[in-house]
C-alpha cells in the first residue's frame, strides 16, 4: 500500500499546515518492519500465521525506532509448534507506537516441514 499523503514527505506542509513536529513515518512502513522482524525470526521454515497491531502514536522521521518481540506462549498443535508473541515498536524515548501480537507456526525438531502455502488445517482441531 502506498501512502502519498504530504505529511510523509513535505516538511513545510506537515509542520506549518498540519502543525506536526516533523514529517511522519507511514503506518504501512511500520507494518512492513514488524513483519520483517517476525519473518527473520521464523526463518525460511516457519510461517507468520496471524499479526495484529495498532497505530497508537505518530513517529517522526528523525526518531530511532526499534521493534521488539516477546514469546508469551509456545505449544504443540498436531505435528507443529505454535508460538504466541507480543510485538511492538518503540521510539528512542521509549514510547510505544505500534503494540500488537502475532501467532507463528514452526516445524518441530525432527518433525515434518510446514506445507507451502500454509494451511491452518494442518494444525488439526
Amino acid at each position: 500500500m502506498e501512502n502519498w499523503h504530504r505529511i510523509h514527505y513535505d516538511w513545510r506542509f506537515a509542520t506549518q499546515h498540519d502543525k506536526l513536529p516533523d514529517v511522519l513515518v507511514p503506518g504501512s512502513w511500520k507494518q512492513h518492519i514488524l513483519l520483517q522482524m517476525l519473518s527473520t525470526f521464523v526463518g525460511s521454515t516457519g510461517w507468520i500465521w496471524q499479526l495484529r497491531f495498532q497505530f497508537r502514536g505518530m513517529s517522526t522521521a528523525d526518531a530511532t525506532l526499534t521493534t521488539w518481540g516477546k514469546v508469551t506462549q509456545a505449544k504443540v498443535r498436531g505435528t507443529y509448534g505454535v508460538v504466541d508473541v507480543d510485538v511492538g515498536m518503540r521510539d528512542d524515548a521509549g514510547v510505544e507506537s505500534s503494540p500488537g501480537s502475532a501467532v507463528l507456526v514452526l516445524p518441530l525438531r525432527q518433525g515434518p516441514a510446514l506445507p507451502y502455502p500454509f494451511d491452518p488445517a494442518c494444525l488439526g482441531g
